[in-house]
């Protein structure tokens, strides 16, 4: 076997190993591929542990040692955060056993701090191979390699041995014993004249500065100044469509291989580093009901996972259900746990019965037990543990990876509680610290590299040989790993030297890396595009040491570059076209006050129902209306929580409806401001649990506030006029001439002495004026359709008015008295507002059985029709902004749909 290392093999070479006239058994490794091949000859072989476990037994250890000796240097960061500073600590150590140092025997006087690590080394080592990491496997590899036999013809090292660390020049000094260890740099003389070959021979040879030619005499150099990265994707991609077929440099290729899948090409292949996909989101999101009280956004982040550990279909159905009342004990969230597990098959309802009590019970209390907390994670774990592997749950390869990590996070959790008594009560912010100290980011795989694909190479030190053209896609950037030992004080640094630890030098790192980045720049014979963008990934670009050169070199950068701003140029030195064609800014096109010619609508704009809130919409917003009834349009894309504000109306409807129930049944009751604010408390866990949210605090503190005293408002009217509760909350319906059937809620009944019903429609509302308006602009339409309904129904005279939750004000046309009763003149009477009502349906109707919707927000009133005809026709006006235009319906869930964004 011929082996290739380089530290910058890792993540593949150039040219392809399938593509090199390689032997059968000729290999190009990392340093973790050397170690395995290497442990595979010497019959190396142990089931080792993952960070996280060696984290814990680190930790341990560290515990340990503190008990003897109490002022340790770390004491007072593990109090606060044992994990993290185990984690911390465990990293230097292993950088200290690359080193040398825990070979040490124990006579060796060592600074405070490494003697330190040194005495917990003894208490970590009784662990045995289960804490083993990379450098301990790499110690014990050198420690037995004088006494073994390896069949291993030839290794060939592709960086010069002094620049590596020191561990590695010993190893391969060892191994030279064993058979042929020679070194092979990519080495190459530029022989042409072009402003490239010019270049890499003043950086082989030094020289003076280069005035170069400018790229239209001379391409071969190029560098390309582009805003971010995204654009630099999607130009090269467009590139790659005419036919460029460069050499890729790109050490995080998500963002290119994002461009390439937009534009209908093969992923070249990328490794999301630092990245927590939704399955290992669900680490953290089963915790959700463990403590009180429950986040509600969490719970349906967990309801929308696309893996569960217990039904998908559940799930939607919880999911909807929490859009509509964000609470969990509400009538309906009651009622969808029921229809689940009442089933037939007594084995399959307590499989349902189980699954809900471990991962959708909601403890009560800010604490919980070890036991219970367990629990929860070891059913996780089970079912992380056999799901992937199922025949019957498909399961992507890429997201296999994720399962095994999300496995490797609930097993140090639980041996982490396992720690601890069953009954220890652990507390929320304690449970979050060691979640925390836990959840870490992965690498998995993105995309997978696709056949045909461009080619992307990920380190330019791993560059083997020339080719025609290189692009450098992040010039400046690029993930760059810390220096070893560089924790280490100057006394310590000193200490490891005198007794012989090999300490990788910080000249030596900055030559190899520079090294590497210069076989990128000499791995190109005629061309080389190197790509800065100002951002990469939302964070400023930042040069390396060869970018400095480059600077120091070249007396004329701007004759080579192509700024961002010339971008409609760019392909003229490529081979295709750019999408990318900024000029001045281009206006939007105004939505068109009419939309015609739908004939699907002249045949099925009739409802069988209408609703008072659905023929407001139909006459003071035709779009939204036609899109949500007739088109079934749904404004929702993805299931989200209703705002905050529709919140604070749904929960003190529901609040306000419990108070005027009770009152019907007992007329007399009375309610202080305890007894409303613990409805109303009851009603937000019910329906609105975000409000228990740290964040929301004022909110809810400024939300009781006003609907206390709203609500007493509202009792003394009722007291003041002698009206009395009929009922809150009740379904109405009435056959209207030339409407048709109009059914509905009213928000709260009430009569007067006499026996007349009186509606009050209740509201939440940003903007109190506005229901003031209504009424004085003859637009308060549910208000004359509900008069209208119970007119129907009792032949009584009906009053009516807007109660606001948010102010405590009733605004009406009729003599109420009290505190908060503002009376409104308007200047029709109630029968001649039902007959605009009627001609502003038959109008609509009329526009709908021609296949024409008005669409008009934000139009000119003067160019809609309906507004031209409101006065001869008698219909009911459109709502303006002010300034003569049809104000935009803020309250539509279609704005997306409709091209806007507010």
């Amino acid at each position: 076997m011929i082996i290739h290392f380089s530290p910058a093999f890792a993540e593949g070479i150039y040219p392809l190993p399938e593509e090199s006239n390689l032997k059968p058994d000729e290999r190009f490794v990392g340093e973790a591929g050397l170690l395995m091949l290497l442990e595979r000859e010497m019959g190396l072989s142990a089931e080792y542990s993952g960070n996280e476990e060696r984290a814990l037994l680190y930790k341990k250890a560290l515990e340990t040692y503190l008990e003897s000796d109490g002022e340790a240097f770390y004491r007072n960061s593990f109090i606060q955060d044992e994990l993290a500073v185990s984690e911390k600590i465990l990293s230097w150590r292993d950088e200290l056993v690359m080193a040398g140092m825990m070979n040490l025997s124990d006579d060796v006087e060592l600074p405070p701090r490494l003697h330190t690590m040194h005495c917990v080394e003894k208490l970590y080592r009784q662990n045995g191979v289960l804490g083993y990491g990379m450098a301990d496997r790499w110690q014990a590899l050198s420690d037995l390699l004088p006494e073994a036999e390896l069949s291993v013809e030839k290794i060939i090292l592709h960086d010069k041995a002094s620049l590596l660390h020191p561990f590695f020049g010993t190893l391969l000094e060892q191994l030279s014993n064993k058979t042929v260890v020679e070194e092979q740099l990519f080495e190459m003389e530029p022989e042409g004249s072009s402003n490239l070959n010019r270049l890499q021979k003043a950086l082989l040879n030094g020289g003076e500065k280069l005035t170069l030619n400018a790229l239209e005499e001379d391409d071969s150099l190029i560098f390309l100044k582009v805003k971010d990265n995204y654009v630099a994707g999607d130009f090269m991609a467009d590139q790659i469509k005419g036919g460029y077929k460069p050499l890729f440099l790109n050490d995080d290729n998500v963002v290119f291989d994002n461009c390439l899948i937009a534009s209908g090409l093969n992923a070249s292949g990328s490794v999301n580093y630092s990245s927590t996909p939704q399955i290992l989101q669900l680490f953290k999101l089963v915790s959700t009901g463990l403590f009180s009280p429950v986040n509600v956004k969490n719970l349906l982040s967990l309801l929308q996972a696309p893996y569960l550990p217990f039904s998908g279909f559940l799930a939607r159905r919880l999911s909807n259900c929490l859009v509509e009342q964000p609470g969990i004990n509400n009538r309906k969230w009651r009622e969808i746990i029921t229809e689940y597990t009442d089933v037939e098959d007594p084995d399959e309802a307590k499989k349902r019965k189980t699954a809900l009590e471990t991962f959708l019970s909601f403890h009560e209390n800010e604490t919980n037990t070890v036991s219970n907390i367990r629990n929860r994670y070891r059913a996780l774990k089970q079912w992380v543990d056999q799901y992937p592997h199922l025949d019957v749950n498909e399961v992507k390869e890429e997201e296999k990876e994720q399962f095994y990590y999300l496995e490797g996070l609930c097993a140090n959790l639980l041996s982490e509680l396992d720690s601890l008594p069953d009954d220890e009560e652990v507390s929320e912010i304690r449970f979050s610290r060691m979640m925390e100290a836990m959840y870490k980011p992965g690498a998995f795989q993105y995309f997978r590299k696709q056949k045909d694909s461009p080619l992307v190479l990920r380190h330019p030190g791993a560059v083997t040989s020339q080719t025609t053209s290189v692009c450098w896609l992040n010039w400046q950037g690029g993930r760059q790993t810390g220096h070893p030992l560089s924790f280490l004080n100057k006394r310590e640094w000193e200490s490891l030297t005198q007794n012989g630890c090999g300490l990788y030098s910080f000249g030596s790192l900055v030559h190899l890396r520079y090294r590497h980045q210069l076989m990128g720049v000499l791995a190109a014979s005629r061309q080389l595009v190197l790509v800065v963008p100002e951002v990469v990934s939302g964070e400023v670009s930042a040069p390396h040491a060869l970018a400095g050169d480059f600077d120091a070199i070249i007396e004329n950068p701007g004759d080579v570059t192509l700024d961002h701003d010339q971008m409609e140029s760019w392909h003229q030195y490529f081979t295709g076209t750019s999408r990318q064609m900024p000029g001045e800014p281009v206006a939007l096109p105004k939505p068109a006050a009419y939309l015609e010619g739908i004939e699907a609508l002249q045949a099925n704009y009739l409802r069988q129902h209408e609703s008072p809130s659905s023929l407001e919409e139909l006459i003071q917003n035709p779009f939204d209306w036609v899109a949500n009834y007739p088109a079934h349009i749904s404004g929702m894309g993805t299931v989200a929580l209703p705002d905050l504000f529709r919140q604070k109306g749904l929960v003190t409807h529901a609040a306000v409806e419990e108070i005027m129930k009770t009152m019907k049944d007992h007329p007399e009751a009375v309610f202080e401001e305890a007894k409303i604010s613990q409805i109303l408390q009851e009603k937000i866990d019910e329906g609105a649990l975000e409000f228990r949210l740290p964040e929301n605090r004022f909110e809810l503190h400024e939300m009781e506030g006003q609907f206390l005293a709203s609500v007493q408002v509202l009792l003394d009217i009722i007291r003041e006029n002698n009206l009395r509760v009929v009922d809150a909350e009740i379904f109405k319906d009435a056959d209207i001439d030339s409407i048709g059937n109009v059914k509905g809620f009213l928000d709260l009944l009430l009569s007067d002495e006499h026996g007349n019903p009186v509606v009050f429609d209740l509201k939440w509302t940003f903007k109190s004026k506005k229901y003031a308006s209504k009424i004085e602009e003859e637009r308060d339409l549910q208000l004359i359709l509900y008069r209208e309904m119970m007119r129907q129904e009792t032949g009584k005279e009906v009053k009516t008015g807007y109660f606001l939750l948010n102010d405590g004000k009733l605004y009406t046309r009729y003599d109420f008295t009290g505190m908060g009763v503002v009376k409104i003149n308007a200047q029709s009477e109630e029968e001649e507002m039902l007959n605009r009502i009627v001609q502003s349906v038959q109008y609509r109707r009329g526009e709908f059985a021609r296949g024409v919707v008005e669409a008009g927000e934000e139009s000119s009133l003067n160019a809609l029709a309906y507004h031209n005809d409101s006065e001869d026709k008698f219909l009911v006006p459109l709502e303006s902004d002010g300034k003569n235009n049809k104000r935009t319906n803020y309250y539509s869930n279609l704005a997306l749909f409709k091209g806007k964004i507010y």
